[in-house]
Parts: C-alpha cells; sequence; structure tokens
C-alpha cells in the first residue's frame, strides 16, 4: 500500500508503506528530489528524513500534547512537501495505520 501526495492535480511524492513495522522505515519517492526514507520512532513522532545517509529534517512530536511538532529542515529542501509528509504521517499515526 502507498500514499500519494499530489500539488495542483500533478503526483509529487508517493509514500510507500513499509515492510516490516517493528523498523517503521518509510520510503519516498518524488519528482521534486531524489528519493528519501523517514527512519525512526514513527509511532512516537521521532523520526528523520535521510536521502543518500545524510539527514536533511527531524520530526519531534509531544506524545500528549495537542499536537505539537517540532520540524528542521535544511536549507535548500523543498519544505512543502516536508510538511506534506509529516501531516500524512501525523495523520497515519493518529489513526493506526503508521
Amino acid at each position: 500500500m502507498s500514499y500519494n501526495l499530489f500539488e495542483n492535480e500533478t503526483l509529487l511524492a508517493t509514500i510507500d508503506k513499509p515492510t516490516n513495522w517493528k523498523q517503521s522505515e518509510f520510503l519516498i519517492e518524488t519528482k521534486v528530489s531524489k528519493p528519501f526514507k523517514l527512519v525512526g520512532d514513527i509511532w512516537n513522532g521521532q523520526y528523520r528524513f535521510i536521502r543518500d545517509e545524510e539527514e536533511f529534517g527531524i520530526v519531534s512530536h509531544k506524545v500528549w500534547s495537542t499536537g505539537e511538532f517540532g520540524i528542521a529542515v535544511k536549507k535548500e529542501e523543498h519544505v512543502p512537501l516536508i510538511l506534506s509528509v509529516v501531516v500524512v504521517m501525523a495523520l497515519l499515526r493518529n489513526s493506526g495505520l503508521a
């Protein structure tokens, strides 16, 4: 199963569901940049964005909050894409699918 992100009816990225839930690792294929992955504790909202073994973003979500996130992204990255991925992951997590 995968989840698609669109911008103005154009497919921007695909988030592939992990094959192993114990090591939650989501692959994101996109037309904006080289593919990247999310690595970390998706269930508790602590994960990193990795491309070519280099970290370019981190997310920290306060588990018992009303939705507070800390997000850091390196300059030159496609911020709307990163924020869209964070929102999708939060929705998946809250629905029990991530």
